[in-house]
């Protein structure tokens, strides 16, 4: 029995380890982009704050709505209600000029979306077109 223990607490030790490396992760990719946002919309000392609190809020609520939903999907009702409590959230603590990067900022992100949602149609529906030949 006491060999089968060593390998259980082995096992247990491993799997924290794993798993804090994994929390560890997230949490680097998330202050990276929060990091990035301080930076591009230049935000004061009480921006920061309030803005760190939205950024966990909205990650938090992602975590919540990937745990409780077997069929979680980015598109999903609850996150497109998170995602408008966070903009509004956010939007509430820029100042005008910030806000112009703002909207600069999500009009990029609309039409690359766009874009990409236009190249995949295309991909799948790939129809030559016409070529017209001039023998003049």
């Amino acid at each position: 029995m006491r060999i089968n223990m060593k390998y259980l607490s082995t096992l247990i030790l491993v799997f924290i380890a794993i798993i804090s490396m994994v929390a560890q992760d997230s949490n680097n990719k998330l202050q990276e982009v929060i990091d990035k946002n301080i930076e591009l919309y230049n935000l004061d000392v009480s921006q920061k704050v309030q803005y760190i609190e939205i950024a966990n809020t909205k990650y938090e609520s992602y975590n919540m709505a990937k745990a409780n939903d077997p069929n979680f999907s980015y598109r999903s009702e609850s996150l497109k209600k998170a995602d408008k409590v966070y903009e509004e959230a956010f939007l509430s603590i820029l100042n005008d000029e910030q806000k112009k990067i703002y909207q600069q900022q999500k009009a990029i992100a609309e039409n690359a979306k766009a874009n990409q949602k236009f190249q995949s149609t295309n991909q799948m529906n790939i129809i030559p077109s016409p070529v017209i030949i001039d023998n003049k």
